[in-house]
């Protein structure tokens, strides 16, 4: 194709997502460009705080509300689509490639997810290896802002705090928002898979929401960040008090097992637990699959994302063993 095609193409802001299934390449001219028109119009906060400054990525209330609302409405439903017909193409093609996972968990789309029809807050848009999805932030966050005044919010897996703050800029002012990493330098409980070197080896945790570039300092005092390796952390304050339990710590079978019993367990009346990386890793979908069928857990998987959900009814009724987890 022309190379003035192509431009012609990426300056549109919608087509480009048609040409590469790989979303965090062939959007990043969109991404760009909401990133800078949020911040020609600094927040009132980032106006009295000067070290917010140009670099901000926060912007006013209404561009990160646009930046939600491409989330779900554009890039989702393309991206969804683009990941049917490569499948689709695949399939026609006869090309089978290992990486491809079977998965067995029901699908659902996320516009049956509660809060998806009201446009979240989102910051940071830019992923990285170990993040999640732009498409998959949005659904986060928009989940968060279903939770009630005063709720506890729990992430398993801090990385660079990008779930960590768009969670704090979805969730009432009185809620709280617990983020644990496994600290530089621990031998951990279980062995980690291949390739999660980068995610554990890193020089510190929560870089984007310990920057006052992201959050407000009342956003910012809402996260409580710990650190210990999930297999040894105690959940017990936790338990039966989290409105959203968010499970993205190491893909081995081993402590994706043990952290969902931890998170099912943590998890509040009518709350609910997302997973991540489900299709993507082996001992994830193994391990999230054995649990739907052991424990007789409506697990749905999120079509055209890697994301897992469980609701816990507001009975309490958690229809498995308790002794279980």
């Amino acid at each position: 194709m022309p190379v003035n095609s192509t431009r012609d193409l990426l300056s549109s802001q919608i087509a480009p997502t048609l040409l590469s299934y790989r979303e965090e390449n062939t959007l990043a001219c969109f991404i760009s460009r909401l990133n800078r028109h949020g911040q020609s119009t600094p927040s009132r906060w980032s106006k009295s705080h000067p070290q917010a400054g140009a670099g901000s990525l926060d912007g006013s209330n209404k561009q990160m509300k646009l930046r939600g609302a491409y989330a779900l409405y554009l890039y989702y439903p393309i991206a969804w689509a683009g990941r049917v017909m490569r499948t689709a193409s695949r399939r026609m093609r006869g090309i089978n490639r290992n990486s491809e996972q079977s998965t067995s968990l029901p699908k659902k789309a996320a516009w049956q997810l509660p809060g998806f029809f009201r446009p979240p807050k989102l910051a940071a848009l830019h992923k990285k290896n170990g993040n999640v999805t732009i498409s998959e932030l949005g659904i986060l966050a928009a989940l968060a802002s279903t939770c009630p005044n005063g709720s506890v919010l729990f992430e398993i897996g801090t990385f660079d705090g990008r779930t960590t703050l768009n969670l704090a800029l979805n969730t009432a002012q009185d809620a709280r928002i617990v983020t644990l990493d496994l600290p530089q330098g621990t031998e951990p409980e279980f062995e980690l898979e291949i390739g999660e070197g980068h995610m554990v080896e890193k020089e510190s945790s929560g870089d984007l929401f310990l920057s006052c570039n992201h959050l407000s300092t009342e956003d910012q005092s809402k996260i409580n960040q710990e650190f210990g390796d999930s297999a040894r952390f105690d959940f017990s304050p936790y338990h039966s008090l989290c409105s959203l339990f968010f499970v993205d710590g190491s893909h081995s079978y081993e402590y994706a097992k043990a952290d969902s019993l931890q998170a099912l367990r943590s998890v509040a009346p009518a709350g609910m637990v997302v997973w991540h990386d489900y299709g993507v890793w082996k001992g994830v979908t193994r391990a999230l699959e054995e649990l739907a069928a052991e424990m007789e857990l409506d697990l749905f998987h999120i079509a055209g994302t890697s994301l897992v959900v469980w609701m816990r009814s507001d009975t309490g009724d958690l229809r498995f063993n308790h002794r279980q987890v």
